[in-house]
């Protein structure tokens, strides 16, 4: 299994089957807080990995879609650092400053970036012969500690609930879950996210280099294809990052000048296509309209998959039939099996 993103904008939302487009493994929905009929959302799902789900989506292409993007996360890195931007009067982000970094990092090979200590997590160090099933004790691990939020880790580790602390201890040293900090009482209420496919791997140094300027935030190196409507067919790409960094509220405020210089970046890195998401809001709302029954204490996309016994992989649901009517994937798929068997 791999954790897959989907960017999508729609000529028209009247004519998309969100049934069909978030599937029965979506785990979280952003959208613009801005209320339009052609907003773009970001779906995160959970897909087997090197086989996502996208019938549907080469069902739209081109006729429905200005543009999407679909892609996997390779490895993350964990931007937190309180060297820069913060002094005795508070936060404080000087563009001339960014800006001066920003030239050194791409024309001053003698320079030395932050020394301040990298966090990464490299998931593709996960080999794809690893497929878990459903019997092994790391699936069931993380469907039993599985939530539709970020699990808060402290809270297991009090001794009162022996079980999953031993399963989240087993799989952090499998590196199989991703701890990160959540910051509080600092005001990081500001959140900036940039999607940029198919880059060259200079391009995708230098970025990552620039980007670790920030005090807050995640990098995240992406693969995946990509579609925009003036296109005749999808592009593939093998590097690409998406980068989500936050700042203290109305410090920022994506201050133009700031997203200018980013335009420069980019095209001084020969970066062709990217998008930038503010301002956005957790969709749980869509998904309560599309899904009127979801209960999100029960939901687990990761029950929702099927095995393939005999060639040892995981498999996405049938979405449609022989005829290409619609099959809708069921949200609690693996209780139902379960009871019916048991019956």
């Amino acid at each position: 299994m791999a954790q897959y993103y989907l960017y999508i904008y729609p000529k028209n939302f009247d004519k998309i089957d969100l049934k069909l487009l978030f599937l029965n493994t979506f785990q979280k929905v952003i959208c613009p807080a801005s209320i339009e009929k052609t907003n773009p959302l970001l779906i995160k799902y959970i897909m087997p990995q090197k086989r996502p789900n996208k019938k549907y989506i080469n069902w739209l292409k081109p006729f429905q879609l200005r543009e999407f993007c679909l892609f996997s996360v390779i490895k993350i890195h964990c931007l937190l650092q309180f060297d820069r931007n913060l002094d005795k009067t508070g936060w404080n982000f000087d563009y001339d400053k960014f800006k001066e970094y920003v030239q050194n990092i791409l024309f001053n090979p003698e320079f030395k970036t932050f020394t301040s200590p990298k966090r990464e997590f490299n998931l593709s160090d996960q080999t794809m012969t690893s497929y878990f099933s459903p019997d092994s004790p790391e699936y069931k691990a993380l469907t039993n500690i599985y939530n539709h939020k970020s699990i808060d880790i402290k809270s297991y580790l009090s001794g009162k609930t022996l079980l999953k602390e031993h399963q989240i201890t087993s799989l952090l040293k499998k590196n199989l879950i991703f701890p990160f900090i959540k910051l509080k009482n600092l005001d990081f209420r500001e959140k900036l996210l940039i999607i940029i496919p198919k880059i060259t791997i200079r391009a995708k140094e230098a970025l990552i280099a620039i980007f670790r300027y920030f005090n807050y935030g995640f990098i995240y190196e992406i693969e995946g294809e990509y579609y925009i409507t003036e296109f005749d067919n999808k592009i593939t790409f093998e590097h690409g990052l998406m980068v989500k960094l936050y700042f203290p509220n109305s410090k920022f405020r994506h201050s133009d000048l700031f997203l200018e210089l980013f335009d420069y970046i980019f095209q001084w890195l020969e970066v062709k296509h990217y998008i930038y998401l503010y301002d956005y809001v957790n969709g749980k709302r869509i998904l309560k309209s599309i899904f009127k029954d979801l209960n999100f204490k029960k939901y687990n996309p990761l029950k929702n998959l099927k095995w393939n016994h005999k060639d040892k992989i995981w498999m996405n649901p049938k979405i449609f039939t022989d005829k290409f009517e619609p099959i809708y994937p069921d949200l609690y798929f693996s209780e139902k099996s379960l009871n019916s068997k048991q019956v």
